[in-house]
């Protein structure tokens, strides 16, 4: 993500008894700026679903 200049952090839990990984990135501003990142990411091939916090 960083080659497409998005900062990401990345945060790990055990869920239903494995280890899974959470890619997070913001905070942004407002919707839009989150949608226009989110937008970015999926061009290049990755899922992305906005949550707020």
């Amino acid at each position: 993500m960083s080659l497409i200049g998005v900062e990401a952090r990345v945060t790990e839990r055990e869920q239903a008894g494995r280890t899974v990984y959470r890619v997070r990135v913001g905070p942004f501003q407002n919707k839009d700026a989150a949608d226009r990142v989110k937008e970015r990411l999926a061009g290049n091939g990755l899922d992305a679903a906005l949550v707020r916090v």
